[in-house]
């Protein structure tokens, strides 16, 4: 059950295949991670995440270093919509920015909306880390190895969104809600930013 709002490609800086929503609360939205299908491996390493990996007609993540040349460009705001149990769910910031590779992509988020528990919040000031770039300094052990993913983990991790694709434990593409301890099996997500 994807989000039917309409996608359109175009070229971002002249040379990468984007996608953007168009629709969604006014659209002008570009898409940063797509999971829709499962058909691209996520559990990836660090030079895969700051270049990019994908496709954007189902999954893919932009890139760092494109993420962070994106924030950098005055004030942006980042929107989650996911699907958890056939129900769509959105989490919106008003605050989103990603710093460049020399800080470890460290990101920082704020001004939540939603329909759904604020997880990303957990996330604010953490830096990215990947199974072979174990960049968190709150925890003894690299939290990309223990949730299958690469994320912007902390002491643990609230929203995993990277994780592995269509499992049902805590290496599962995740976003925490308390009241609900099945929070593993997201079958769609769309991180996406524009500028406000």
């Amino acid at each position: 059950m994807p989000h039917k709002s309409p996608r359109e490609k175009f070229f971002l800086q002249g040379k990468l295949l984007a996608l953007c929503d168009t629709e969604t609360d006014g659209g002008g939205w570009v898409i940063i991670q797509r999971r829709v299908r499962g058909d691209e491996d996520f559990y990836r390493g660090w030079d895969d995440y700051k270049r990019g990996f994908g496709t954007p007609d189902t999954d893919f993540w932009i890139g760092n270093d494109i993420i962070h040349d994106l924030t950098s460009q005055g004030n942006n705001e980042l929107r989650i919509d996911f699907v958890y149990n056939e129900t769509q769910y959105f989490a919106q910031y008003t605050n989103f920015t990603v710093a460049d590779e020399s800080a470890q992509y460290l990101m920082t988020i704020g001004g939540f909306s939603g329909n759904v528990f604020d997880s990303m919040s957990y996330h604010n000031g953490n830096k990215f880390t990947t199974f072979d770039r174990d960049n968190n300094d709150l925890s003894d052990k690299n939290l990309a190895v223990a949730f299958h993913g690469a994320w912007w983990y902390s002491w643990s991790c609230r929203a995993n969104l990277n994780g592995a694709w269509s499992v049902t434990d805590s290496w599962g593409i995740a976003w925490y809600v308390p009241t609900d301890p099945n929070w593993y099996t997201l079958s769609f997500t769309e991180m996406k930013i524009r500028n406000i």
